[in-house]
């Protein structure tokens, strides 16, 4: 019995950076782990101390090993959305949106939930906010339902 695999769609920076983190994973981080667990094992003595190390490294390992299946299994899925294939004006994934919200302007890029990062300014498309404003112009006005209760953006730009 096959299982469907719904896709994953990716900005081409979003894919970029999944990819490298998942190099660095596999290629540095994997390494620097071994080595560390290595030197614990043959260090002298088996005081608490060790063991803590040791189960350290060892949970450290799974972490790892944990998101580099994470990783693979998403790129496999991915589905890269060109910008030149986005319709233009149009919220969709990848696209710049600014928004105004009481009173405040908001700059947001729409992306997939695998690139979301609020730190960068990236939401997803499955968040209210993001969700509100997929396929939505500029001068839209769109509702969101928040913790606050319901917000108006007001959709100033769409790059």
């Amino acid at each position: 019995m096959s299982r469907h695999v719904d896709p994953v769609a990716l900005t081409p920076g979003g894919l970029d950076r999944l990819a490298a983190e998942l190099n660095y994973l596999k290629t540095t981080r994997r390494g620097e782990i071994a080595a560390l667990f290595a030197s614990i094992q043959t260090s002298a003595g088996g005081d608490s101390e060790q063991e803590l190390e040791r189960l350290t490294a060892r949970e450290e390992m799974g972490l790892v090993e944990t998101r580099i299946s994470q990783l693979e299994a998403l790129l496999a899925r991915a589905v890269v959305v060109e910008p030149t294939l986005r319709e233009p004006g149009v919220a969709d994934v990848g696209a710049r949106v600014t928004v105004e919200d009481e009173g405040e302007e908001d700059t947001y890029v729409l992306v997939s939930p695998a690139e979301a990062s609020a730190r960068r300014g990236h939401i997803s498309i499955e968040s209210p906010v993001g969700a509100a404003l997929l396929g939505h112009r500029a001068g839209d006005v769109v509702e969101v339902d928040s913790p606050a209760g319901i917000r108006q953006l007001k959709i100033l730009r769409v790059e």
